[in-house]
């Protein structure tokens, strides 16, 4: 099933040929996703409704920024994993 989903999205695809992931189970990425809507205010279009969230910092597009500027919204008890979904 991972196979066929993965050569229908070519960039997903892309994504878990250079990140070498844990691919999660469909009941594992269920729950993920139930707990991502309930942590996140989601739009009608399935992206998240930054102007619903009071704590946040803009990063522009330097990635090098990601992790000081959540270490500098969190602290350093921050959780580095990534989800794609």
């Amino acid at each position: 099933m991972l196979s066929k989903f993965l050569n229908h999205h070519p960039l997903f695809k892309e994504c878990v040929e250079k990140l070498n992931p844990t691919i999660l189970s469909d009941q594992e990425s269920e729950e993920m996703l139930k707990l991502f809507e309930t942590l996140f205010p989601i739009t009608k279009w399935g992206k998240i409704d930054w102007e619903k969230i009071d704590k946040k910092i803009k990063v522009d597009f330097d990635p090098e920024e990601i992790i000081p500027a959540l270490k500098k919204l969190l602290g350093d008890a921050i959780n580095k994993s990534v989800y794609i979904v």
